[in-house]
Protein backbone atom coordinates (compact mmCIF):
# COMPACT_ATOMS: atom_id res chain seq x y z
CA UNK A 1 0.00 0.00 0.00
CA UNK A 2 1.26 3.61 -0.78
CA UNK A 3 1.59 4.73 2.68
CA UNK A 4 -0.29 3.36 5.87
CA UNK A 5 -3.62 5.88 5.74
CA UNK A 6 -2.23 8.97 7.52
CA UNK A 7 -0.04 9.51 5.15
CA UNK A 8 3.23 7.30 7.13
CA UNK A 9 5.36 4.34 5.47
CA UNK A 10 4.24 1.82 3.41
CA UNK A 11 2.11 -1.36 4.18
CA UNK A 12 3.17 -4.42 3.08
CA UNK A 13 0.70 -6.92 2.25
CA UNK A 14 2.84 -10.61 1.79
CA UNK A 15 1.43 -13.63 0.31
CA UNK A 16 2.87 -17.18 0.65
CA UNK A 17 0.98 -19.77 -0.90
CA UNK A 18 1.28 -24.04 -0.87
CA UNK A 19 -0.57 -26.04 -2.85
CA UNK A 20 0.30 -29.72 -1.18
CA UNK A 21 -2.40 -32.43 -3.08
CA UNK A 22 -5.60 -31.30 -2.31
CA UNK A 23 -4.68 -28.53 0.00
CA UNK A 24 -3.81 -24.86 0.21
CA UNK A 25 -1.92 -23.29 2.70
CA UNK A 26 -2.06 -19.20 2.53
CA UNK A 27 -0.22 -17.88 4.69
CA UNK A 28 -0.17 -14.20 5.25
CA UNK A 29 2.30 -13.53 8.33
CA UNK A 30 4.85 -11.65 6.10
CA UNK A 31 1.93 -8.68 6.19
CA UNK A 32 2.53 -5.75 7.99
CA UNK A 33 1.21 -5.42 11.55
CA UNK A 34 -1.93 -3.62 11.88
CA UNK A 35 -1.74 0.62 11.35
CA UNK A 36 -2.74 3.53 12.94
CA UNK A 37 -5.29 4.34 9.63
CA UNK A 38 -8.20 2.88 8.55
CA UNK A 39 -6.47 0.18 6.30
CA UNK A 40 -6.72 -2.49 8.35
CA UNK A 41 -9.09 -5.73 7.25
CA UNK A 42 -11.09 -7.10 9.62
CA UNK A 43 -11.18 -11.36 9.63
CA UNK A 44 -14.23 -11.85 7.97
CA UNK A 45 -12.66 -9.59 5.07
CA UNK A 46 -9.92 -11.52 4.30
CA UNK A 47 -11.14 -15.16 4.63
CA UNK A 48 -13.47 -13.55 1.98
CA UNK A 49 -10.53 -12.73 -0.71
CA UNK A 50 -8.95 -16.20 -0.19
CA UNK A 51 -12.73 -17.51 -1.31
CA UNK A 52 -12.68 -14.72 -4.08
CA UNK A 53 -8.95 -16.79 -5.15
CA UNK A 54 -10.15 -20.13 -4.98
CA UNK A 55 -13.23 -19.19 -7.29
CA UNK A 56 -11.26 -16.64 -9.46
CA UNK A 57 -8.09 -19.16 -10.20
CA UNK A 58 -10.16 -22.63 -10.51
CA UNK A 59 -13.80 -22.66 -11.19
CA UNK A 60 -16.51 -19.68 -11.08
CA UNK A 61 -18.84 -21.77 -10.49
CA UNK A 62 -18.09 -22.77 -7.34
CA UNK A 63 -20.82 -22.17 -4.64
CA UNK A 64 -19.84 -19.35 -2.16
CA UNK A 65 -20.30 -20.59 1.49
CA UNK A 66 -17.52 -21.96 4.27
CA UNK A 67 -17.07 -25.31 2.97
CA UNK A 68 -14.67 -24.17 -0.01
CA UNK A 69 -12.44 -23.05 3.04
CA UNK A 70 -12.46 -26.51 4.49
CA UNK A 71 -9.13 -27.33 1.70
CA UNK A 72 -7.45 -24.22 2.84
CA UNK A 73 -5.34 -22.92 5.77
CA UNK A 74 -4.85 -19.47 6.44
CA UNK A 75 -2.04 -18.27 8.63
CA UNK A 76 -2.25 -14.44 9.62
CA UNK A 77 -1.69 -13.95 13.16
CA UNK A 78 -3.67 -11.67 15.44
CA UNK A 79 -2.55 -8.17 15.44
CA UNK A 80 -1.57 -8.14 11.50
CA UNK A 81 -3.21 -5.07 9.23
CA UNK A 82 -5.26 -8.64 7.91
CA UNK A 83 -6.61 -9.58 11.27
CA UNK A 84 -6.16 -6.57 13.69
CA UNK A 85 -7.01 -6.63 17.22
CA UNK A 86 -10.20 -4.21 18.36
CA UNK A 87 -10.63 -1.09 17.74
CA UNK A 88 -8.58 -1.23 14.71
CA UNK A 89 -9.60 2.17 12.49
CA UNK A 90 -11.29 -0.58 9.14
CA UNK A 91 -13.34 1.85 6.80
CA UNK A 92 -10.93 1.94 4.27
CA UNK A 93 -10.45 -1.31 4.15
CA UNK A 94 -11.51 -2.17 0.49
CA UNK A 95 -8.38 -0.54 -0.54
CA UNK A 96 -6.27 -2.99 1.50
CA UNK A 97 -8.64 -5.71 0.22
CA UNK A 98 -8.10 -5.07 -3.12
CA UNK A 99 -4.90 -5.00 -2.74
CA UNK A 100 -4.66 -8.49 -1.09
CA UNK A 101 -6.77 -9.78 -4.04
CA UNK A 102 -4.07 -8.79 -6.02
CA UNK A 103 -0.70 -10.34 -4.26
CA UNK A 104 -2.63 -13.52 -4.26
CA UNK A 105 -3.92 -13.51 -7.68
CA UNK A 106 0.64 -12.80 -8.73
CA UNK A 107 1.60 -15.54 -6.29
CA UNK A 108 -1.00 -18.55 -7.67
CA UNK A 109 0.00 -17.07 -11.19
CA UNK A 110 3.09 -18.99 -9.88
CA UNK A 111 1.51 -22.30 -8.78
CA UNK A 112 -0.65 -22.15 -12.11
CA UNK A 113 1.28 -20.45 -14.63
CA UNK A 114 -1.37 -21.22 -17.38
CA UNK A 115 -4.05 -18.97 -15.21
CA UNK A 116 -1.59 -16.62 -15.24
CA UNK A 117 -3.20 -12.52 -15.12
CA UNK A 118 -1.36 -9.26 -14.71
CA UNK A 119 -2.08 -6.80 -12.31
CA UNK A 120 -5.56 -4.54 -12.16
CA UNK A 121 -6.37 -1.30 -10.57
CA UNK A 122 -6.74 -1.36 -7.05
CA UNK A 123 -6.84 2.19 -6.08
CA UNK A 124 -10.55 1.82 -5.39
CA UNK A 125 -10.79 5.77 -5.66
CA UNK A 126 -13.86 7.24 -2.64
CA UNK A 127 -15.14 10.59 -3.41
CA UNK A 128 -17.53 11.75 -1.02
CA UNK A 129 -18.67 15.08 -0.96
CA UNK A 130 -20.52 16.78 2.13
CA UNK A 131 -22.77 18.86 -0.77
CA UNK A 132 -26.09 20.16 -1.02
CA UNK A 133 -28.87 19.19 -3.57
CA UNK A 134 -29.97 21.70 -6.09
CA UNK A 135 -33.49 20.33 -6.09
CA UNK A 136 -34.01 20.41 -2.25
CA UNK A 137 -31.59 22.83 -1.14
CA UNK A 138 -31.18 20.10 1.72
CA UNK A 139 -27.61 18.43 2.79
CA UNK A 140 -27.04 15.31 0.51
CA UNK A 141 -23.74 13.73 0.40
CA UNK A 142 -22.37 12.12 -2.53
CA UNK A 143 -20.36 9.12 -2.58
CA UNK A 144 -18.41 8.09 -5.95
CA UNK A 145 -16.30 5.31 -6.72
CA UNK A 146 -13.87 5.55 -9.35
CA UNK A 147 -12.20 1.87 -10.81
CA UNK A 148 -9.74 1.79 -13.39
CA UNK A 149 -8.17 -1.11 -15.62
CA UNK A 150 -8.39 -4.91 -14.99
CA UNK A 151 -4.75 -6.95 -15.76
CA UNK A 152 -4.52 -8.56 -19.64
CA UNK A 153 -4.30 -12.38 -19.47
CA UNK A 154 -3.12 -15.13 -22.12
CA UNK A 155 -7.21 -14.65 -23.29
CA UNK A 156 -6.96 -11.04 -24.07
CA UNK A 157 -6.80 -7.14 -22.96
CA UNK A 158 -8.46 -6.43 -20.00
CA UNK A 159 -11.37 -4.49 -19.37
CA UNK A 160 -11.67 -0.93 -19.61
CA UNK A 161 -12.80 1.44 -16.57
CA UNK A 162 -14.58 -0.80 -14.47
CA UNK A 163 -13.77 -2.31 -10.46
CA UNK A 164 -11.66 -4.75 -10.05
CA UNK A 165 -11.35 -7.79 -8.33
CA UNK A 166 -14.02 -8.28 -5.59
CA UNK A 167 -16.05 -4.56 -6.28
CA UNK A 168 -19.25 -4.54 -8.26
CA UNK A 169 -19.89 -0.91 -8.03
CA UNK A 170 -20.97 1.65 -10.42
CA UNK A 171 -20.00 4.98 -11.15
CA UNK A 172 -22.69 8.11 -10.35
CA UNK A 173 -24.30 9.01 -13.49
CA UNK A 174 -23.56 12.38 -14.59
CA UNK A 175 -26.86 13.07 -14.76
CA UNK A 176 -27.50 12.20 -11.32
CA UNK A 177 -24.63 13.53 -9.57
CA UNK A 178 -25.51 17.28 -11.16
CA UNK A 179 -29.10 16.44 -10.30
CA UNK A 180 -28.69 15.63 -6.60
CA UNK A 181 -25.29 17.39 -5.68
CA UNK A 182 -23.95 20.98 -5.93
CA UNK A 183 -21.13 19.51 -8.70
CA UNK A 184 -20.53 19.78 -11.81
CA UNK A 185 -18.73 16.68 -13.40
CA UNK A 186 -16.55 18.31 -16.53
CA UNK A 187 -15.38 14.86 -17.74
CA UNK A 188 -15.99 11.40 -17.57
CA UNK A 189 -13.39 9.48 -20.38
CA UNK A 190 -10.83 6.82 -20.39
CA UNK A 191 -7.26 7.81 -20.67
CA UNK A 192 -5.22 6.63 -23.28
CA UNK A 193 -1.79 5.13 -22.59
CA UNK A 194 -2.76 4.96 -19.02
CA UNK A 195 -2.30 0.42 -19.70
CA UNK A 196 0.41 -1.74 -19.57
CA UNK A 197 1.96 -2.58 -23.03
CA UNK A 198 2.07 -6.43 -24.30
CA UNK A 199 1.13 -8.90 -26.39
CA UNK A 200 -2.15 -8.62 -24.47
CA UNK A 201 -2.95 -4.66 -23.13
CA UNK A 202 -3.98 -3.82 -19.70
CA UNK A 203 -7.40 -2.42 -19.59
CA UNK A 204 -7.59 1.39 -19.21
CA UNK A 205 -7.82 3.65 -16.19
CA UNK A 206 -10.73 6.36 -15.82
CA UNK A 207 -10.18 10.91 -15.96
CA UNK A 208 -13.24 12.01 -14.24
CA UNK A 209 -13.60 16.03 -12.76
CA UNK A 210 -15.56 17.25 -10.35
CA UNK A 211 -16.16 21.45 -10.47
CA UNK A 212 -17.64 22.29 -6.51
CA UNK A 213 -20.86 24.80 -7.66
CA UNK A 214 -22.58 27.32 -5.33
CA UNK A 215 -20.86 27.14 -1.61
CA UNK A 216 -18.15 25.54 -0.19
CA UNK A 217 -18.05 21.91 0.22
CA UNK A 218 -16.39 19.22 2.19
CA UNK A 219 -14.27 16.44 0.63
CA UNK A 220 -13.17 13.20 1.81
CA UNK A 221 -11.33 11.73 -0.89
CA UNK A 222 -8.18 8.64 -0.75
CA UNK A 223 -6.68 6.71 -3.38
CA UNK A 224 -4.15 4.07 -3.96
CA UNK A 225 -1.34 3.09 -6.28
CA UNK A 226 -0.46 6.75 -6.41
CA UNK A 227 3.61 5.90 -5.79
CA UNK A 228 4.39 4.63 -8.97
CA UNK A 229 6.72 1.45 -7.57
CA UNK A 230 3.45 0.43 -6.55
CA UNK A 231 1.20 0.86 -9.82
CA UNK A 232 -0.28 -2.45 -11.84
CA UNK A 233 2.79 -4.47 -13.08
CA UNK A 234 2.47 -6.92 -16.35
CA UNK A 235 3.01 -10.76 -16.12
CA UNK A 236 5.30 -13.09 -18.22
CA UNK A 237 6.92 -9.71 -20.05
CA UNK A 238 4.04 -7.96 -20.23
CA UNK A 239 4.81 -3.63 -18.83
CA UNK A 240 3.41 -2.22 -15.54
CA UNK A 241 0.38 0.73 -16.71
CA UNK A 242 0.55 3.55 -15.39
CA UNK A 243 -0.09 5.18 -11.20
CA UNK A 244 -3.15 6.94 -10.20
CA UNK A 245 -3.08 10.16 -9.76
CA UNK A 246 -5.76 12.86 -7.58
CA UNK A 247 -5.31 16.42 -8.42
CA UNK A 248 -6.99 19.42 -6.69
CA UNK A 249 -7.47 23.10 -8.39
CA UNK A 250 -8.24 26.09 -6.45
CA UNK A 251 -10.78 28.68 -8.43
CA UNK A 252 -8.18 30.15 -9.54
CA UNK A 253 -7.01 27.22 -11.38
CA UNK A 254 -3.90 26.65 -8.92
CA UNK A 255 -2.99 23.34 -7.93
CA UNK A 256 -2.75 22.63 -4.37
CA UNK A 257 -0.72 20.06 -2.67
CA UNK A 258 -2.12 17.54 -1.41
CA UNK A 259 -2.06 13.75 0.14
CA UNK A 260 -3.34 11.19 -1.15
CA UNK A 261 -5.89 10.60 1.68
CA UNK A 262 -7.42 13.48 2.99
CA UNK A 263 -10.48 15.17 3.77
CA UNK A 264 -10.70 19.19 2.86
CA UNK A 265 -12.78 21.74 2.31
CA UNK A 266 -13.15 23.19 -1.32
CA UNK A 267 -14.33 26.94 -2.31
CA UNK A 268 -16.55 27.16 -5.51
CA UNK A 269 -15.19 26.72 -8.39
CA UNK A 270 -12.79 24.47 -6.94
CA UNK A 271 -11.87 21.20 -9.41
CA UNK A 272 -11.35 17.18 -8.26
CA UNK A 273 -9.60 15.59 -11.20
CA UNK A 274 -9.02 11.93 -10.84
CA UNK A 275 -6.94 9.59 -13.36
CA UNK A 276 -7.03 5.92 -11.95
CA UNK A 277 -4.19 3.22 -13.07
CA UNK A 278 -4.87 1.19 -16.00
CA UNK A 279 -3.79 -2.68 -16.12
CA UNK A 280 -0.54 -4.50 -16.41
CA UNK A 281 0.19 -5.89 -19.96
CA UNK A 282 0.57 -9.84 -20.74
CA UNK A 283 3.61 -11.46 -22.54
CA UNK A 284 6.01 -9.62 -24.70
CA UNK A 285 5.12 -6.11 -26.55
CA UNK A 286 6.73 -6.99 -29.70
CA UNK A 287 4.63 -10.15 -30.06
CA UNK A 288 0.92 -7.87 -30.11
CA UNK A 289 -0.80 -8.97 -33.56
CA UNK A 290 -0.26 -6.38 -35.79
CA UNK A 291 -3.97 -5.72 -36.49
CA UNK A 292 -4.91 -5.22 -32.83
CA UNK A 293 -2.20 -2.56 -32.88
CA UNK A 294 -3.24 -0.72 -35.54
CA UNK A 295 -6.42 -1.13 -33.61
CA UNK A 296 -5.61 0.35 -30.55
CA UNK A 297 -4.01 3.91 -32.85
CA UNK A 298 -7.27 3.75 -34.71
CA UNK A 299 -9.47 3.56 -31.62
CA UNK A 300 -7.41 6.03 -29.61
CA UNK A 301 -5.85 3.85 -26.70
CA UNK A 302 -2.23 5.10 -26.98
CA UNK A 303 -0.51 8.17 -26.79
CA UNK A 304 0.50 9.02 -30.37
CA UNK A 305 4.59 9.12 -30.95
CA UNK A 306 6.31 12.55 -30.65
CA UNK A 307 7.55 13.71 -34.03
CA UNK A 308 10.11 16.21 -35.10
CA UNK A 309 8.13 19.24 -36.36
CA UNK A 310 9.15 20.49 -39.73
CA UNK A 311 11.63 22.93 -38.52
CA UNK A 312 13.31 20.71 -36.13
CA UNK A 313 13.60 22.93 -33.43
CA UNK A 314 10.50 21.66 -31.36
CA UNK A 315 8.31 18.58 -30.83
CA UNK A 316 4.77 18.73 -31.81
CA UNK A 317 1.90 16.04 -30.63
CA UNK A 318 -1.06 15.11 -32.17
CA UNK A 319 -4.57 15.70 -30.72
CA UNK A 320 -5.69 12.57 -29.15
CA UNK A 321 -9.18 11.59 -29.41
CA UNK A 322 -11.31 9.76 -26.51
CA UNK A 323 -10.84 6.14 -26.71
CA UNK A 324 -13.57 4.36 -28.13
CA UNK A 325 -14.26 1.36 -26.06
CA UNK A 326 -14.19 -2.20 -27.47
CA UNK A 327 -16.53 -3.66 -24.54
CA UNK A 328 -19.82 -3.24 -22.85
CA UNK A 329 -20.52 -1.20 -19.78
CA UNK A 330 -16.98 0.33 -19.68
CA UNK A 331 -17.78 3.02 -17.25
CA UNK A 332 -19.55 0.87 -14.55
CA UNK A 333 -19.30 -2.04 -12.70
CA UNK A 334 -16.95 -5.02 -13.66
Amino acid sequence: MDDDGLGGAPTRIHARLRKRGDRLSVDLSGSAPQVAGALNVPWASTRAVVVYLLRAMTDPSITTNDGILRVVDIVCPLGSVLNPRPPAAVSVRHNTCQRLAEVLVRAASSIWPERAVASGTVTFVGANLDSVSPKTGRPSVMGDVIGGGTGASRNGDGLDGVDTYMSNVGLVPVEVGEAEYSVRIRRTELIPGSQGSGTYEGGLGIRREYEILDIPQTLTIYAEQTDPRFAPCGVLGGESAAPTRLRIFDPQGRELEIPMKTTLTLAPGSVVRVETSGGGGFGNPARRDPVLRRNDVEDGRVLPRRQPSSQGASLSRAPVRAPRSRRSGSAHAG
